[in-house]
């Protein structure tokens, strides 16, 4: 062959072997050193109701007028005592009229924070954060609904003083069909993220899904930013993040915009 074919065949295998490794191989090492250098934690027992912590659920929202009485309908169903749990809805200077929907539930207890103008969604989460109740704060995007005994099984991590951010499992659903639409990317990620957790390396996660103790929180910097990745950085330094999977059901939902 000559040099340049030779050249062009090197080239097609490491390419190849990269790519490889991107999709297959880096999954695989992560798995690997989460079997020997992690620990797969064990979630504690489920408390009694007098020493579940409060709770705020928090919904950021923009012009959610399609999706939002089903996500507060869906949040007022949780299995969590009444007098420990705040809803809120955080408008983002939404113009269409989800403040008027909101604004339906106040008496059944759901608190709504409107911020005019429009400001971005992590200046409107550090204004609301100021705001809540709650010992512990669900975020919660309007297009993600809740199994019932979701925020029971994300709180009972906070047991351990040591953890500071649990992260829930998400499905993907066709509003239309009901079905589950997860890819074979998503399951890649789903796959991946486990691992990471159990290698205690996990350094991102999933808006729709995260409760935090608030205590633990620092504002961030104004302006756009992604909540996936800039909220765990968020946490206080030397506090542990789990990712909350129930065995035969995920606790969360999000609607596929179509």
């Amino acid at each position: 062959m000559s040099p340049s074919v030779v050249l062009l065949t090197i080239c097609f295998w490491v390419c190849f072997v990269l790519i490889s490794y991107v999709y297959v191989g880096y999954p695989v090492v992560i798995w690997i050193l989460s079997r020997i250098f992690g620990h797969c934690a064990q979630p504690p027992q489920s408390c009694p109701d007098i020493d579940l912590p409060r709770l705020s659920l928090l919904i950021a929202a923009y012009n959610e007028e399609s999706v939002i009485e089903d996500r507060i309908l869906n949040a007022l169903e949780l299995d969590y005592p009444p007098e420990k749990l705040e809803i809120v809805v955080a408008s983002d200077g939404s113009s269409d009229r989800t403040n008027a929907i909101v604004s339906r539930y106040l008496k059944r207890g759901v608190r709504l924070f409107d911020y005019s103008p429009r400001q971005g969604k992590a200046s409107v989460l550090n204004r609301a954060f100021t705001q809540l109740s709650g010992d512990i704060v669900i975020l919660s995007d309007a297009n993600t609904n809740t199994e019932p005994d979701a925020a029971r099984h994300l709180v009972r991590w906070f047991q351990d003083p040591k953890v500071g951010v649990v992260c829930g499992r998400l499905l993907l659903i066709d509003p239309k069909t009901g079905r589950n639409v997860d890819g074979l990317y998503w399951k890649y990620e789903t796959f991946s993220r486990s691992a990471k957790v159990d290698w205690a390396r996990f350094l991102a996660s999933m808006g729709p899904s995260m409760p935090s103790v608030v205590s633990c929180i620092v504002p961030s910097l104004r302006g756009p930013s992604s909540m996936t990745w800039s909220f765990p950085c968020r946490v206080r330094s030397g506090l542990a993040m789990h990712w909350s999977l129930t065995p035969k059901r995920s606790p969360l939902k999000r609607q596929r915009r179509m």
